[in-house]
């Protein structure tokens, strides 16, 4: 017999289409001529093989990527709705929907254009999840209504991830959500149809030969079913997860559409009151009962204001505590603490028979109401602050996505910078009445130039997010520190490592006492500041911070979890600076395999791992193993990031010193001049990767005598602005001199290379002693 609370059946509704999302075994593509006749042999770089699904919008098969080799869902729009408009936003939304990285959340690995031959084909690879959908799962699993909440909370979670940076899902549905093997489920195509709305209007309830509902009325708040799309928010998202919520609870939807016209379903979901879920079942009856009816109100301001207080109610509920659904009356907040408190309850029996002890008992939950009052209108009007940023995030999002209409862009085909730019701009030049929302834009604005490495534009963002947000809310505010700390990631970027210090070191005990040791953006500032400190030359410092992240991590994360792959990228790159090359090389191997199972070949984060992993080996002068790894990550970094992006260009540089070793001298010269000239170009002279490219430059040409000239210009250049920028004891400073000195001594010069080495504390040597490094090592 279930307890209470528990469902009696976890049968799964017989109203639920057919799962048609993605397949849930694992198959080997199929050689071409066994390829079924309506499949294409090749979309871009993919070889579908398999329909996963079919809709009114497009087709998703499953794939296999040619290069690097794994299978993939592939959502293809379908030809006859494509439009050269919708082709420039579809590239660009996905540009902003990349970016989105939750364990809850497919990834998106790459968005393109084909040749379809009868023009361009616009598509999306994204992670390709082995398991059932959300409502079979909870079925075939027979899950506990305490399970089925635990779902709903991740789901929430995922959902006000992405609300956070400014995309609403439109289409949340149990078969846009799948159930991986450890139990975490994944909401697919998210902000997809975002995309779309803009161009198909369409909506049906009947369903399709295979199954899947276009537009999924079903799942439509009112102000969407209406077609308000200036309506729909973060509280529309909100609405479907609260029709998920019943279906998960009552085994059916709160609404049975498919025998309405489409006009009498729209009435339906505007004007009728969805069933109790207690005369479903009548153990639901209650708290649970009046979270779910609260998640779909009509009214968007009767909802929860964002997906975070749906779950925040939903933990009450699971932690017997008063929820914030119904008002807080004294008889309920005595029966949830007599819930949670059983023991002393039956204490306090005893006590209510007596006039005084019933007179403090009153007086004192007389006190918890005022208190917890209190704390709810607090919660509800930081609700209601952070869903006003979310919607203005969004309609800001959507205002980039408009400027790409060839209307606006007078002609122009612009890239994700040049609308960035633009944006830029507007904000500037048009700010809000609301200065909390003009912070989030700013950050947000930050935040995409930042991944798009350009950490110069990223900059004057972050710094005016900052300012607006602790003249209003306070240094110690959770959106104030969070903009501090990536305002101190944007200067390291940027090489502004001794002015990023104290505003990081700030940033994390700020964080720490404002939210705790364990808090994620806790973490996320001790691992930023671990990393500023490698720059910095403080190693030991950095590696005991990035070993206490890593602890941290793995403890309230698991050893998989992305935040913790990335962490032990840090140390690998710390150890490797201090000279611990081997104990490098064995965390990466570790890593990389998970790294990849988890993010996928061409993930930045895949990249950086495999590259320090090459670092190592080059380090270690182990040139055969670190070359085709090199090799490979530059061109893919080239495909993902942009031949000018920092990352592309560092790994450019290595590649360049390794062909210095294998005999292909000019090829590697070439390569070092051209990143000194684009980091000049893009950085400046004094930023620490072009003063490293100088230093580059000066070893790969010393060889030659016909360039000792310019050879030594370069490299007291580059010491020269060393020194200025990190002071004469900093590692990198002492490295730059040795260099130097050691090509002094090439050029008989031994005199004036021991002065140089006295001026930084450096051992004078012999004349006839050398001490200059392999070009194969930067």
């Amino acid at each position: 017999m279930p307890g209470p609370g528990e469902l009696d059946n976890a049968g799964s509704p017989e109203t639920a289409p057919p799962d048609v999302s993605q397949a849930t075994d694992q198959v080997a593509p199929p050689a071409d001529e066994h390829r079924a006749p309506n499949i294409p042999p090749r979309i871009g770089a993919y070889r579908p093989f398999k329909i996963l699904g079919e809709g009114g919008m497009g087709v998703v098969y499953e794939a296999e990527q040619v290069r690097p080799k794994r299978i993939v869902a592939l959502k293809v729009i379908r030809s006859i709705l494509i439009t050269p408009p919708l082709v420039r936003r579809f590239e660009f939304e996905a540009e902003i929907l990349g970016r989105l990285q939750h364990p809850g959340i497919a990834q998106i690995y790459e968005a393109g254009t084909a040749d379809s031959g009868s023009g361009p084909q616009p598509y999306f690879a994204m992670e390709l999840v082995r398991g059932p959908r959300l409502d079979r799962y909870a079925a075939d699993k027979r899950l506990s209504t305490s399970q089925r909440i635990d779902l709903l909370i991740r789901l929430c979670e995922a959902v006000q991830y992405a609300h956070q940076r400014g995309v609403i899902h439109r289409d949340l549905k149990p078969g846009n959500i799948l159930v991986d093997e450890s139990g975490q489920p994944k909401i697919l195509d998210f902000g997809v149809a975002r995309v779309t709305d803009a161009d198909v209007q369409a909506a049906s309830i009947q369903p399709t030969s295979t199954g899947v509902l276009l537009g999924t009325l079903q799942y439509m708040a009112p102000e969407q079913a209406r077609g308000d799309i200036r309506e729909v928010d973060a509280a529309t998202d909100v609405y479907a997860l609260g029709v998920i919520a019943y279906e998960l609870f009552g085994g059916r939807p709160p609404y049975i559409l498919s025998k309405h016209s489409l006009p009498e379903a729209v009435r339906v979901i505007c004007d009728e009151e969805p069933d109790r879920l207690s005369t479903i079942n009548r153990s639901l009856r209650g708290d649970l009962e009046t979270i779910v009816r609260k998640a779909l109100a009509k009214e968007k301001d009767r909802r929860y204001p964002t997906a975070t207080d749906f779950a925040a109610d939903l933990r009450r509920y699971q932690n017997h505590e008063p929820i914030t659904a119904r008002p807080p009356t004294l008889p309920y907040q005595v029966a949830k603490f007599a819930s949670r408190n059983r023991a002393f309850s039956i204490a306090l029996i005893s006590f209510i028979a007596m006039i005084v002890g019933f007179a403090i008992i009153t007086s004192l939950q007389a006190y918890r109401i005022r208190e917890e009052q209190k704390r709810t209108l607090a919660q509800k009007k930081e609700a209601q602050d952070a869903n006003a940023q979310s919607v203005a995030v969004n309609q800001f999002v959507q205002s980039m996505l408009k400027s790409v209409n060839p209307a606006e862009a007078q002609g122009k085909d612009p890239t994700v910078r040049q609308v960035l730019d633009i944006a830029s701009k507007r904000v500037e030049q048009s700010p809000s009445t609301q200065p909390l929302v003009d912070a989030a834009i700013h950050y947000t604005i930050g935040d995409t130039y930042y991944a798009l490495g350009l950490a110069k534009q990223a900059e004057p963002h972050f710094k005016k997010a900052l300012d607006i947000q602790r003249q209003i809310k306070g240094a110690d505010d959770r959106g104030a520190l969070v903009s501090q700390n990536m305002l101190a990631a944007t200067m390291t970027g940027l090489g502004k490592y001794r002015e990023a210090e104290p505003l990081a070191r700030d940033a994390l005990a700020r964080s720490r006492k404002a939210l705790g040791g364990d808090h994620p953006d806790t973490i996320v500032a001790a691992n930023d500041l671990a990393i500023l400190l490698t720059n910095l030359g403080k190693f030991d410092e950095s590696e005991t911070l990035q070993r206490e992240v890593i602890e941290q991590q793995t403890r309230l994360l698991g050893p998989d979890h992305p935040d913790v792959l990335f962490a032990v990228t840090g140390l690998s790159f710390v150890l490797t600076r201090q000279g611990k090359d081997a104990d490098a090389e064995k965390f990466l191997r570790d890593a990389i395999p998970r790294i990849k199972r988890v993010k996928g070949e061409t993930h930045p984060d895949t990249l950086t791992a495999e590259f320090a992993l090459a670092v190592s080996l080059q380090r270690t002068n182990r040139l055969e193993e670190a070359m085709p790894i090199v090799r490979d990550v530059l061109e893919r970094r080239r495909r993902v990031l942009g031949e000018d992006h920092p990352d592309t260009l560092e790994t450019t540089s290595h590649y360049g010193f390794m062909l210095m070793g294998t005999g292909n001298a000019e090829e590697g010269i070439a390569l070092q001049r051209r990143v000194l000239e684009r980091r000049r170009q893009l950085l400046g002279d004094d930023h620490p990767a072009t003063i490293a490219s100088m230093t580059r430059v000066a070893q790969v040409i010393s060889s030659n005598p016909a360039n000792a000239a310019e050879a030594e210009t370069l490299y007291r250049d580059a010491l020269a602005r060393q020194e200025k920028l990190m002071g004469p004891n900093h590692p990198g400073t002492i490295r730059g001199a040795d260099r130097l000195a050691a090509f002094l001594d090439q050029q008989s010069k031994s005199d004036e290379a021991n002065k140089l080495r006295e001026k930084f504390g450096m051992p004078k040597k012999p004349s006839t002693q050398s001490a200059s490094r392999p070009a194969t090592q930067p």
